[in-house]
């Protein structure tokens, strides 16, 4: 028989929990295990002590509300950008609504430093928004740029209550 060899903790740990720098020990429902570490940027979220923590990307929300009818290419509003920031494809995850619905499609553009990058449609009769970016591409926004919504060119005078959220992530 071999003589015993030390193990030290932290090779006890590589062995059985995880040997990935940035990787955290955790307790699951019924052993310890392993997180990988998560990518650039992201935090960890608890669940609450029913369920495993998690990463998760840093949001970064732009919210508009709008309560009267808005003149041609009235500006709605925006937001001057102090972290870089990411919206997806066609700003998948964000939410716009009307109280009173338009009588014709109605086409505010969203624009990066004075350029449109995409546009927030509701549709004539519509309630809700739908989305798109140009190329159908995510946006990336850097420190010190400006994002801003306009109304289209012509008002529509049925329009009103515009509110809603654009919803990125930090990067």
């Amino acid at each position: 028989s071999a003589a015993p060899t030390s193990v030290s903790v932290s090779d006890l740990l590589d062995n059985t929990i995880t040997s990935s720098q940035g990787g955290l020990a955790m307790r699951g429902a019924s052993a310890w295990s392993g997180l990988a570490p998560g990518t650039n940027g992201q935090v960890l979220e608890t669940q609450g002590a029913g369920a495993n923590p998690h990463w998760v990307d840093k949001a970064f929300r732009v919210a508009v509300a709008i309560g009267a009818t808005p003149l041609a290419s009235q500006w709605l509003g925006g937001v001057y950008v102090t972290d870089s920031i990411s919206f997806p494809a066609n700003f998948s995850g964000s939410r716009f609504r009307c109280g009173t619905s338009p009588t014709a499609s109605f086409v505010m553009d969203v624009k990066n430093n004075g350029t449109i990058i995409g546009g927030v449609t509701i549709a004539a009769a519509g309630t809700t928004a739908t989305f798109s970016t140009t190329s159908g591409t995510s946006k990336s926004l850097s420190d010190g740029d400006y994002l801003e919504i306009y109304a289209p060119g012509t008002a529509d005078l049925t329009i009103a209550g515009i509110f809603g959220t654009l919803k990125g992530t930090r990067i």
